[in-house]
C-alpha cells in the first residue's frame, strides 16, 4: 500500500506531464503620429476608457491609467483617470466617445462646451481609450498517459482571448487629434481535470491573458506619440536644445528623451532606420539630439 505522499508526488507528476500551460499572449502594436504634440513636463493628461459595458470600464480605467503613467515616469506628467460624463456634457457628441474618424475627433475638440469642461478639468492632453475582449469557442483534447504504474486520462477544454485596443490622444492646448494607437493581444485559457486511474479528478488550469501586456504596450505607444521625431534641422531652429540620448532600443530611447523634459528628437538623415513601423531594436547604436519646442 503506498504512502499518503507517494500518492500525490504520483498525481502531481502525472498532472504535469498531461497538459501544457497555456502560453505567453502575443501581442502588437502600431503607433500613427499624425503631428506633433505640444506636451511639456508637468502636464496634465487625463485617460478615459470607453467599452462596451460599465463593467469593463471599470475594471480597465486604472490599469490604463497606471500603464500611461508608468511609460512616462521620469516626464513629470500627471496622469489623471477621468470620466466621459466629465468631459462631453451639452456637447455635440451626443453623449459618445466612439468616433472613429479623424475629422470627429477634431470637430469634438473645438466644440466650445468640450473645451470647457476639460479645462474645469485641468487637462492639456486627452488619452481616449477604447477596449473591447472577446472569448472565442472552447475546443477539447482528450489525453491518455501513464508512468508504468499509474494510469490516467486527461481532458482539457481551451479558449482564446482576445484583446483589442485603441487609443486616440488629443493635444487640447493645440486643440489637434495628435495619433492613434491600436494594440491587439492574443491568448489563451485552459482547464480540466487529469482522471488517475480513470476515477480520481485531478483539476487543473492555466490561463495567458492578453490584457496586461497590451496596456504595457499601449502606454509604451503613448510615450512614442508624445515625442516628435525629425531630420530636418529647420523645426528645431527655434526650441531650446536639452541634450543627447544615445541607444540601440526605440523604446528606451523615447523613455531617456522624456527624462530629460524633451518633446522633440533631430535624428541624421539615415532614414531607412526611422520608419514609423520601427523594429524594437535597431541595427546599431543611435544619436539622438532632444529639445523642447512650444509648438
Amino acid at each position: 500500500m503506498r504512502s499518503r505522499w507517494t500518492w500525490l508526488i504520483t498525481f502531481a507528476v502525472i498532472a504535469l506531464s498531461s497538459f501544457g500551460c497555456a502560453g505567453n499572449p502575443t501581442v502588437s502594436v502600431h503607433v500613427r503620429q499624425i503631428v506633433p504634440s505640444s506636451w511639456h513636463p508637468q502636464d496634465v493628461i487625463g485617460v478615459v476608457v470607453v467599452a462596451a459595458t460599465e463593467r469593463v470600464e471599470q475594471k480597465h480605467s486604472s490599469k490604463v491609467t497606471k500603464c500611461v503613467d508608468r511609460a512616462l515616469d521620469g516626464s513629470r506628467a500627471e496622469t489623471r483617470t477621468v470620466k466621459v460624463s466629465d468631459m462631453i456634457r451639452n456637447t455635440s457628441s451626443g453623449g459618445s466617445l466612439a468616433l472613429t474618424e479623424d475629422a470627429a475627433w477634431q470637430a469634438l475638440i473645438a466644440d466650445a462646451d468640450f473645451r470647457q469642461n476639460v479645462a474645469a478639468l485641468g487637462l492639456t492632453h486627452l488619452v481616449v481609450v477604447s477596449v473591447s475582449e472577446s472569448t472565442g469557442p472552447p475546443t477539447y483534447k482528450t489525453e491518455f498517459g501513464g508512468n508504468g504504474l499509474v494510469f490516467g486520462i486527461d481532458t482539457t477544454s481551451t479558449r482564446q482571448e482576445l484583446v483589442d485596443v485603441q487609443a486616440v490622444v488629443l493635444d487640447l492646448k493645440g486643440a489637434r487629434l495628435v495619433a492613434r494607437i491600436g494594440v491587439n493581444g492574443t491568448g489563451s485559457s485552459q482547464s480540466g481535470a487529469v482522471f488517475v486511474y480513470f476515477l480520481i479528478p485531478i483539476p487543473h488550469w492555466s490561463s495567458s491573458l492578453p490584457f496586461d501586456p497590451a496596456c504595457k504596450k499601449l502606454g509604451m505607444g503613448i510615450a512614442r506619440a508624445m515625442v516628435h521625431k525629425t531630420v530636418d534641422p529647420e523645426a528645431v531652429r527655434t526650441c531650446g536644445f536639452v541634450g543627447l540620448v544615445r541607444d540601440d532600443d526605440w523604446d528606451d530611447l523615447i523613455k531617456k528623451v522624456l527624462k530629460r523634459r524633451g518633446n522633440t528628437v533631430l535624428l541624421d538623415k539615415d532614414k531607412d532606420v526611422y520608419t514609423e513601423g520601427l523594429a524594437k531594436k535597431f541595427p546599431r547604436d543611435v544619436e539622438a539630439r532632444v529639445y523642447r519646442c512650444e509648438s
